[in-house]
C-alpha cells in the first residue's frame, strides 16, 4: 500500500486489484506482445465475485457478493509471482476482510536474513507435522553456481577457438609478409618512400579486415537466428542483432590485423633491399 499511496484506513474492506494481462505469441519468427486488462472497471467501482466455500464433498459457490476496488496497480506483492502472465486477476484485500471469507492458506512467504535458522526455528515448533520448506535463496545460489560452472566451459571453449584463430592469422600474416619480402624490396628500390609503404600496408590491413567481417558477421547473424527459431514454440524471445558482440568483434578483427601488420614491418624494416632482392633470384 505504501509503494502504491494508499492508506490502510482507505483500503480496508475494499480490494486492490491485479488484472493486467500479457500475451505473447510467435508470428513468422517475431514476438507480437499484446497489453491489456482483464476488468473494464476504476478505483471505485464494484466488483462482483463468487465465493466458494469447502465442503465435504469439495467446494460450493456461495452466492455472488461485491466489494469495492480500493486501487488498480501492477506492482506485484512481495512473494506472489506476476499475475500477468497467469491469466488471472490477483485481488488483495486485509486480514479483516478475509475474516469474512470462507479462505485456507496453502502457504506463506516470508523474507529472511538467515533463511536456514528460520527453517530450523519453524519445524522445531511441531516436530511431528510435517513442514515443507522452501529455501528461495538456497535455490538461487544452486542456480548461480551453474551458471558459473557453464559460464566457465562456454567462455573456455570460446578462449580456446580464440587463440586459435588469432594464432592461424598471425602465421597466416607473418608467412605472407615474408614471402613478399621482395616485392617490398623492389618497390622501395623505384622510389616508394617509407611512407608510402606503411600507407600501403595500412591499405591492406583495412582490406583484409573488412574482407573477414563480410564473411564472418553475416554467417554469424545467420546462425544465431537459426538457433532463435529453434526456440520458438517452448520459449518466445524477441531475436536481437547482437549489436555490442558484433561491434567487439570488429575491433578485435582489427587490432589483431594491425598489430600482426605491425611485428611482420618491424621484422622487415631492417632488411637490406639489394640483398633480399639477390637472395630471392638465387
Amino acid at each position: 500500500m505504501k509503494d502504491i499511496g494508499l492508506s490502510y484506513e482507505n483500503a480496508n474492506g475494499k480490494a486492490i486489484i491485479l488484472d493486467s494481462c500479457i500475451e505473447e505469441n510467435s508470428v513468422e519468427g517475431q514476438v507480437v506482445r499484446r497489453k491489456y486488462h482483464y476488468l473494464n472497471s476504476e478505483a471505485g467501482d464494484m466488483i462482483s465475485y463468487l465465493p466458494l466455500i469447502g465442503t465435504d464433498e469439495g467446494f460450493e459457490c456461495a452466492g455472488r457478493e461485491e466489494i469495492e476496488i480500493a486501487a488498480k496497480t501492477e506492482k506485484v506483492p512481495f512473494g506472489i509471482d506476476d499475475p500477468s502472465y497467469g491469466g488471472m486477476i490477483l485481488a488483495v484485500v486485509s486480514e479483516e476482510t478475509m475474516e469474512h471469507m470462507e479462505w485456507n492458506l496453502n502457504g506463506m512467504r516470508i523474507q529472511a536474513e538467515n533463511p536456514q535458522a528460520l527453517i530450523q526455528d519453524i519445524k522445531a515448533l511441531n516436530e511431528n507435522w510435517m513442514w515443507q520448506c522452501t529455501d528461495y535463496d538456497a535455490m538461487e545460489r544452486e542456480d548461480e553456481s551453474v551458471i558459473v560452472v557453464l559460464s566457465i566451459f562456454l567462455y573456455g571453449f570460446i578462449a580456446v577457438i580464440s587463440v586459435i584463430g588469432i594464432t592461424n592469422v598471425f602465421n597466416t600474416i607473418t608467412t605472407n609478409m615474408a614471402l613478399r619480402s621482395r616485392e617490398f624490396a623492389i618497390l622501395k628500390s623505384i622510389g616508394m618512400t617509407e611512407k608510402e609503404f606503411r600507407r600501403m600496408i595500412r591499405y591492406e590491413s583495412v582490406l583484409y579486415g573488412a574482407k573477414a567481417l563480410a564473411f564472418g558477421l553475416p554467417a554469424g547473424v545467420g546462425l544465431s537466428y537459426i538457433f532463435h527459431r529453434q526456440f520458438i514454440g517452448f520459449l518466445i524471445v524477441p531475436y536481437e542483432l547482437p549489436w555490442v558482440q558484433m561491434g567487439i568483434a570488429v575491433v578485435f578483427v582489427f587490432l589483431i590485423i594491425f598489430l600482426t601488420m605491425g611485428y611482420s614491418l618491424r621484422k622487415t624494416k631492417g632488411q637490406n633491399i639489394i640483398e633480399t632482392i639477390r637472395n630471392e633470384n638465387v
